[in-house]
């Protein structure tokens, strides 16, 4: 939407983007959306993590009860 809003295509949007942020790497709001991405990414990966854990956990148990019935 933004792209047609604007008039060029999504591909142009995205490398044009790309590159505004590039330049502004060192600008302190955006050093800190990218701690704000950092941590936000920790944080999906530690839930997948125990999620994925608890699965197993989980469907070891019930594999061990059913086989010693």
């Amino acid at each position: 939407m933004l792209a047609a809003e604007n008039g060029v295509g999504p591909g142009l949007l995205g490398r044009a983007l790309i590159k505004a942020g590039i330049d502004m790497l060192d600008d302190p709001r955006v050093q800190a959306r990218l701690t704000e991405e950092i941590e936000a990414e920790q944080a999906r990966q530690s839930a997948a993590g125990q999620a994925a854990m608890k699965a197993r956990w989980h469907g070891a148990e019930s594999s061990q009860e059913t086989e010693t019935r």
